[in-house]
């Protein structure tokens, strides 16, 4: 008797870019078995490589709205975002389930239904079952806590060929924060006074100035400097500022008073490390006298990885052994280095599940149980640094033969 398990590989991926179009409906689940008023949901899947915004996108069937997607919400590149009924958080059909990042009240109709989703009258994608139009061939009507999940992220817009009816295997979003940090400056009390630098860019709700650079291009960020002279406006010739290595001209903008702003612009490059850095602004008055300003900015860390593979086929395994070894590589493609974290879901097949426990991974050459409680690695990833993980399983005795699926997560942590 042989267990062939397959195994699934996601990867936390946070990085900050431009919109582009592409979101799939990857899982829906309108038949649950606890509660039909708390129990549904949707799950989105965003195949590509950059962030898209999701504001006020909808989901609808032919009839009405069912859910408005509120301001601001995003989804990350590679990553999912859970949409579910009002009350998901306690009425969903397994406690383990994660939390939905939307609970809005939505009804879908356990027959003959179509599910759009929408950004404004464009459609993105649909799915539909029963007597429904939706991509070609509809799904048949489902049954009671089974979910519709697309097949491998393929569509081809065909409906009975992109889903399987399966167990429900709901996955939300992963984000991360960086740390605030005061904005330290000072007057010299010079002839030409700089007053105020602003940097006129800001990544972060903290306090102090917080710059995301980005990872594949360099990131332009504004500033702007208050000045005035004793002597007269007349008096400033000229005004630069200075970041590491670069040198950039500030032009004058608006006059109030005796006081002028003076408007210029910096880049990041693209990767670059992050740390507490200083801007600094000088202005040259047409004596000669040099005043300068500098302020902090602190450069936020990008914890990004990105995996070579999204899946883990173990093949058949004999009960009571080990499988063979499965390795993929995962590379640090962030600005800092970074601690892997793993976790699990079990390993569930029609008649039952294998505990996640029966995962393992090698670390510093010892092989450790995964489960549902997220574990960190002992190596650190430096930036721009590569490394394979090794997993294998053990099929215990006493499962029927039959396909096993689950989940690993990989998140990522600033060591």
């Amino acid at each position: 008797m042989n267990l062939k398990i397959n195994f699934v590989v996601f990867a936390l991926l946070l990085l900050v870019a431009d919109v582009s179009a592409g979101v799939l409906i990857n899982e829906v689940y309108p038949n649950p078995v606890t509660s039909e008023y708390d129990g549904e949901f949707i799950e989105l899947y965003n195949p590509g490589d950059e962030i898209i915004d999701l504001s006020n996108w909808t989901i609808e069937n032919p009839a009405n709205v069912q859910v408005l997607i509120p301001d601001k919400m995003v989804i990350q590149p590679n990553g999912y975002l859970l949409i579910a009924d009002g009350g998901f958080k306690i009425g969903k059909d397994d406690a383990g389930w994660p939390d939905a990042d939307i609970e809005q009240e939505m009804t879908l109709k356990n027959t003959d239904e179509t599910i759009i989703l929408k950004n404004g009258s464009m459609i993105i994608d649909m799915i539909g079952w029963g007597n429904s139009t939706a991509e070609w061939t509809p799904l048949k009507t489902p049954k009671a806590g089974k979910s519709f999940e697309r097949v491998n992220f393929s569509d081809t817009q065909n409906n009975s060929y992109d889903f399987n009816e399966g167990n429900p295997t709901p996955t939300n979003s992963t984000v991360f924060n960086g740390d605030g940090l005061n904005v330290m400056f000072s007057i010299n009390n010079v002839p030409a006074v700089i007053e105020k630098v602003e940097i006129l860019k800001d990544d972060s709700g903290s306090e102090g100035i917080q710059i995301l650079p980005s990872i594949k291009e360099d990131a332009a960020v504004p500033i702007s400097a208050l000045i005035s002279d004793p002597n007269g406006l007349n008096g400033v010739s000229s005004v630069f500022g200075t970041f590491g290595n670069q040198t950039f001209n500030l032009t004058l903008g608006n006059t109030t008073g005796t006081s002028s702003n003076y408007y210029g612009n910096f880049s990041i490059p693209q990767k670059f490390m992050f740390g507490v850095y200083s801007v600094t602004v000088f202005a040259v008055d047409n004596n000669g006298s040099l005043t300068n300003k500098t302020v902090l900015i602190e450069i936020l860390p990008i914890l990004a990885v990105k995996l070579n593979t999204k899946i883990l086929n173990f093949g058949a395994v004999n009960p009571g052994t080990y499988s063979n070894e499965a390795s993929i590589i995962v590379e640090n493609i962030g600005n800092a280095p970074v601690s892997l974290g793993l976790s699990s879901t079990d390993l569930k097949g029609s008649s039952g599940y294998i505990p996640a426990e029966n995962m393992f991974y090698r670390s510093n050459d010892i092989w450790f149980n995964l489960s549902k409680n997220e574990s960190f690695m002992k190596e650190i990833l430096l930036a721009s640094q590569q490394q394979s993980i090794l997993f294998r399983l053990f099929a215990p005795v006493g499962y029927a033969a039959e396909t096993y699926n689950g989940k690993i997560t990989l998140t990522t942590m600033a060591a």
